[in-house]
């Protein structure tokens, strides 16, 4: 099926503020490159998600890296990428907002970084080996849409220029994903018209009922990438 012609949103640039801090402008000037370049390549939300989890990780030094986005009609957060665990079981993990070391920082919106995760009564054990932690919100407009949380095997491993750094990251970061999901929206209505035009041109080119059923389960799979689709007809006897 012919894809609807839609632009790509353009790449954010990164820009250095006069006033930004050389932690910022290392962040805009690096870590930042790969992600905004994503913008203009069609890159799919997930894989905008993991460019911005492997910038978290290289930036930290971190041992283990992992970016939770809240579902807001559950009000949990649920990995949706992971780096350096040595289980997948890492992509099961929910954690109710305010649960938790990243659940307190998704209801604070406030950064947390510590030293010795076994002195924190909120950390909850995700790995055996795994000494300290830091955890930073994703903000758009000051609601708080997800963490990026970065882990170690060494005690105190995360400096304040560690969470200054992933802070901006952070920032900047949730201002691209929501970019990409606005064009992940508009690109899905766009196909969807798209269909709905296809689907009204095969009523108004057959009287076969068969034949317009099937097109229209052939381009409703193509647009949901759905593996079944079924269409019940009802019986009016």
């Amino acid at each position: 099926m012919p894809k609807a012609a839609l632009k790509a949103p353009p790449a954010v640039n990164s820009v250095v503020i006069d006033d930004s801090t050389d932690s910022d402008r290392r962040v805009n000037l690096v870590s930042l490159a790969p992600i905004s370049e994503a913008l203009g390549a069609d890159k799919s939300p997930k894989e905008v998600l993991q460019l911005i989890l492997k910038a978290a990780f290289s930036i930290t030094r971190a041992s283990s890296a992992s970016l939770m986005l809240i579902e807001p009609e559950k009000n949990t957060l649920r990995v949706e990428v992971a780096e350096g665990f040595k289980s997948k079981r890492i992509f099961k993990t929910r954690l109710a907002v305010g649960q938790g070391v990243t659940g307190w920082v998704a209801e604070t919106g406030v950064a947390h970084r510590i030293g010795n995760v076994l002195k924190d009564s909120r950390y909850i054990r995700v790995q055996q080996n795994l000494r300290s932690e830091l955890a930073v919100p994703m903000k758009i407009g000051g609601r708080i849409i997800g963490v990026i949380s970065v882990d170690s095997t060494r005690l105190n491993h995360f400096t304040a220029e560690d969470e200054a750094l992933l802070s901006s990251l952070a920032a900047q970061s949730a201002r691209v994903i929501q970019t990409t999901r606005l064009y992940e929206e508009t690109r899905r209505r766009a196909e969807e018209l798209h269909l709905l035009s296809e689907v009204s041109q095969g009523l108004c080119s057959t009287l076969d009922l068969r034949e317009v059923l099937a097109q229209a389960v052939e381009q409703t799979a193509g647009v949901c990438r759905a593996e079944v689709v079924s269409v019940f007809l009802v019986n009016e006897d």
